[in-house]
C-alpha cells in the first residue's frame, strides 16, 4: 500500500472557465503565457456553462508508466510525483492515450512529453485559482472525503468483503448518490 501523496484535486463546479491556471503554468514554464505550453487544459462545454480540467493527478499505479517503452516515465514513491525523463522520451505518445485524466499531453513545438511536475510542491495554477476549483491536497484525503459519505451498499452483499471490486463500487456509489441501484452476480 503506497502512502498520501500530494496531489491536485479538481473542483468541477467551482470553475469558470478563466484560464488562469493554464497561463500560470505556461508562464512559469516557459516563460510564455500561451495555453499549449501549460500542463494543464481546461476543457468547456459553452452550452452549459461548465468546464473540466485535465491535469496530471500523479496516480499511485500510473498507466502512462506502466505502458512507456522506454522507460521515460517513473513515478517517485518517496515525493509522490511521476517523473519524465527528457533523454528517454522516444514521443510515442502511448501515455497521453493511457492517462484516464488527459493529464500527460505532446508538446505541439518539441513533439516531447509535458506533464505537470508540481511546481517542487507549490503549484502555479493552485496559487492564481480564486475560485477554489484547485485544491493541492493529499490522495488520502480525497479517499477519507469519500469515507465520509454514506455508505449506500446494503447488507448481503455477494462479493468478497474487501476486494476490489467491492470497494470499487461502494466509493463509486457514494459519489454518485443515493439515485441508483447496482446489482452485481455472486463472485465465484
Amino acid at each position: 500500500m503506497s502512502r498520501g501523496h500530494q496531489t491536485i484535486a479538481v473542483h468541477r463546479e467551482r470553475c469558470d472557465g478563466c484560464g488562469k491556471c493554464v497561463e500560470a503554468c505556461a508562464t512559469l514554464k516557459t516563460g510564455s503565457p500561451g495555453p499549449e505550453a501549460s500542463r494543464i487544459k481546461v476543457a468547456g462545454d459553452g452550452k452549459r456553462a461548465s468546464f473540466g480540467l485535465a491535469v496530471c493527478r500523479q496516480c499511485a499505479d500510473p498507466r502512462c508508466v506502466s505502458c512507456c517503452p522506454s522507460g521515460a516515465l517513473l513515478r517517485d514513491e518517496e515525493a509522490g510525483v511521476v517523473t519524465w525523463s527528457e533523454e528517454k522520451c522516444v514521443a510515442c505518445g502511448l501515455c497521453t492515450l493511457a492517462c484516464p485524466y488527459g493529464g500527460i499531453s505532446l508538446d505541439p513545438v518539441s513533439g516531447k512529453v509535458m506533464k505537470c511536475d508540481q511546481c517542487e510542491g507549490k503549484p502555479a495554477c493552485v496559487e492564481v485559482c480564486d475560485r477554489g476549483a484547485l485544491e493541492l491536497t493529499t490522495s488520502s484525503e480525497i479517499y477519507n472525503t469519500w469515507g465520509d459519505l454514506e455508505d449506500l451498499v446494503v447488507p448481503g452483499i455477494s462479493s468478497c468483503l474487501g476486494c476490489n471490486s467491492e470497494l470499487l463500487f461502494r466509493h463509486t456509489l457514494r459519489r454518485i448518490g443515493s439515485n441508483v441501484v447496482l446489482a452485481t452476480p455472486p463472485a465465484v
